[in-house]
């Protein structure tokens, strides 16, 4: 007899069912994509325009923050960065640079951190390389302050543009400028409504949404999603010191396109200002002084800068998955409140074709592909890129369960 996974939704859709996506983010676009690879076509609604928010900046660190312990997470970050060959290719030289990346280790705690991660891996493991001070600089072609590791496989890009790429495909069909008002259920089928003071469609009606923009999921998901918003700045420098690949310590530092560089960021939790503060980005020229041994850049080198808004989790891990049926699942889980191991006999309730994909954070342009992948298995009832626990782990109700069990439901 197979064991039943009460947690895991039981029903999947058909390839043949309308599917609309919500945000048109890297969430979105890699969403889209996976179903248009698999010859399935989509609807992608976006409030503005694709890669509007924390996806339009102009370059980004594709690289994993690695974990000597085997969390979803870290294990999510391992396997995005062996495929990263793979699902990057599809991206232009302008786009995408597997240049490599080196993340500094500047105390005794980043060392030892760094020193016990070589150790677990096998020695034949090509995905990290230790390097010492010297050997990072030679890397970075820069006077870097420490030693750390390589990282060959990951390196930069240009989110905006990979949006746009993923985007351009005969099977997605993107509609701009169409902010969610409402959302129903009409008996099977799922009907978004939009704001009225644009033209264009009002209604759009289909078999399964999926919503990729956390703060237009957080208003129309009954059920809590614990997301946060977290306002992040990046500064543009001109300078004629730049490295030639990315670093990464307590800041980062992109090579310069066309003479300009990005660094940053400046991160501030329960924030949606959007207005730049230039103590923010004198933070981050103070962040990227400490990458290097003797301060090289100030506040001349500063040309402009970029404020954007994203999400995260309590637990720093995205929510990917169907949404539960939260007024059910109260009533079938009271045992909760009393015995946190407490696990139901049948299989739960999930709210048919609704479903979620958020909170990705600053290692989102990394898990972005496995994410969408994850999740378009799920709703089309495939084999999982990845297993049961990490998909639990990464589920939307896991913060709604940990609330019955502490009595705050």
């Amino acid at each position: 007899n197979q064991t039943i996974n009460p947690w895991a939704p039981t029903n999947s859709i058909h390839p043949k069912h309308s599917i609309a996506i919500v945000g048109a983010g890297l969430a979105g676009a890699w969403t889209a994509y996976a179903f248009a690879r698999r010859r399935i076509p989509v609807v992608v609604f976006e409030r503005q325009t694709p890669a509007s928010a924390a996806s339009g900046n102009p370059q980004a660190i594709t690289y994993a923050k690695l974990s000597i312990e085997a969390t979803a997470i870290s294990l999510i970050q391992m396997q995005s960065l062996a495929h990263l060959k793979n699902w990057f290719q599809i991206f232009s030289a302008d786009h995408w640079k597997q240049s490599g990346v080196v993340l500094l280790a500047k105390n005794a705690k980043g060392r030892l951190h760094q020193k016990k991660l070589i150790e677990a891996l096998p020695n034949s493991y090509p995905l990290v390389q230790s390097l010492t001070q010297r050997e990072a600089s030679d890397f970075a072609e820069l006077p870097l302050a420490s030693g750390g590791l390589f990282l060959p496989d990951a390196g930069w890009l240009n989110p905006r543009g990979c949006v746009w790429e993923l985007l351009d495909h005969p099977l997605i069909t993107v509609i701009p400028y169409r902010h969610v008002l409402q959302f129903k259920r009409i008996q099977e089928l799922s009907l978004l409504e939009f704001e009225q003071d644009t033209p264009g469609i009002r209604q759009h009606a289909c078999d399964a949404v999926i919503w990729t923009n956390a703060l237009e999921a957080q208003k129309h998901i009954p059920m809590p999603l614990s997301l946060t918003p977290v306002r992040g700045q990046i500064t543009y420098i001109q300078s004629g010191r730049h490295p030639k690949i990315p670093i990464c310590g307590d800041a980062y530092l992109a090579p310069h396109i066309h003479g300009t560089m990005t660094c940053g960021a400046t991160y501030t939790p329960n924030s949606e200002n959007l207005t730049p503060r230039f103590v923010d980005d004198l933070t981050n020229i103070d962040a990227i002084n400490s990458l290097v041994t003797k301060p090289i850049w100030d506040r001349r080198h500063i040309i402009g800068n970029r404020v954007s808004i994203r999400t995260a989790t309590p637990d720093y891990m995205p929510v990917i998955g169907q949404v539960a049926d939260s007024e059910i699942w109260k009533f079938l889980l009271d045992q909760l409140k009393y015995d946190a191991k407490f696990s139901p006999r049948q299989p739960l309730p999930f709210i048919r074709g609704h479903y979620v994909l958020a909170g990705l954070g600053s290692r989102g342009t990394l898990t972005g592909p496995v994410a969408a992948e994850l999740l378009v298995s799920q709703i089309l009832g495939e084999v999982l890129p990845v297993s049961e626990s990490i998909r639990d782990a990464l589920s939307p109700d896991r913060f709604f369960r940990r609330k019955l069990i502490r009595r705050l439901s």
